[in-house]
């Protein structure tokens, strides 16, 4: 009898152990869609914030420094809808879907979903794989004439962790992008959206119709509703200046 409890003792004791052990995997994966990671960008001795909020079929870029934060929400149609917010004014310019935004119409989800696109990523030759499952990463690296690329990405999150632009000609790091840190919070992730949702917003083709609103006239001249102020590497693998231009 004793024996037995002592069997059912270490029976229970390995289960719990197995429960321990897959519990962080499994809630890891299970965030991929709902999480905001923080990341710190270097480029040309400017340190940048970015925080990239995900909640399932819309995704925000969030930069702090500026006030400013881009959100895209993917429709039932795979329709992407942008709006951009401008947080210190609590207003909103939104978008339509299939509308051109600075030139360019959203249709890639991957490149604002994941800061690069599923296009991009085939462009890197895989040179090393560490960890498993969900802690997984990929060592990737692009080389052309005039940069070389190294990444480290998480295939089961969708995320960069590092990212390093090397001129090829001095060997000098050109961009770094360094990933600070992961948390889920639903209620948090919920606020964001709502908050930003809540702005007083005006429609991006009724603004050349409105010359008495101070703050359009503003955003106007200061070219902030003119010029992109997001991006990383679009579907074409070219990168895209701005988020780090108007970090003043």
């Amino acid at each position: 009898m004793k024996n037995r409890i002592m069997l059912i003792t270490v029976i229970l004791f390995i289960s719990v152990c197995n429960l321990a052990t897959a519990n962080p995997v499994q809630i890891a994966c299970s965030q991929a869609d709902q999480l905001i990671a923080h990341y710190e960008i270097n480029r040309a001795q400017q340190k940048v914030q970015l925080n990239l909020v995900r909640d399932k079929h819309q995704v925000a870029h969030q930069y702090p420094q500026t006030n400013i934060t881009e959100a895209w929400e993917l429709n039932p149609s795979n329709k992407i809808k942008p709006t951009r917010f401008f947080d210190a004014h609590a207003r909103a310019i939104e978008y339509q879907p299939g509308e051109s935004v600075h030139g360019r119409n959203e249709s890639d989800w991957s490149y604002r979903y994941q800061l690069m696109s599923d296009k991009m990523l085939t462009e890197f030759k895989l040179v090393e794989v560490t960890g498993k499952a969900c802690d997984k990463l990929q060592l990737k690296e692009y080389v052309d004439k005039q940069v070389t690329m190294k990444l480290s990405w998480s295939p089961a999150t969708k995320l960069i962790h590092n990212f390093e632009v090397i001129n090829n000609k001095t060997q000098n790091t050109i961009e770094k992008w360094t990933l600070l840190n992961t948390h889920k919070n639903d209620q948090q992730i919920s606020n964001f959206f709502e908050q930003r949702y809540a702005y007083l917003s005006t429609d991006f083709a009724d603004i050349g119709d409105d010359h008495t609103d101070p703050f359009l006239t503003q955003m106007l001249n200061l070219g902030f509703i003119e010029h992109a102020h997001s991006g990383f590497y679009n579907q074409d693998g070219h990168a895209i200046r701005g988020q780090h231009d108007h970090a003043h």
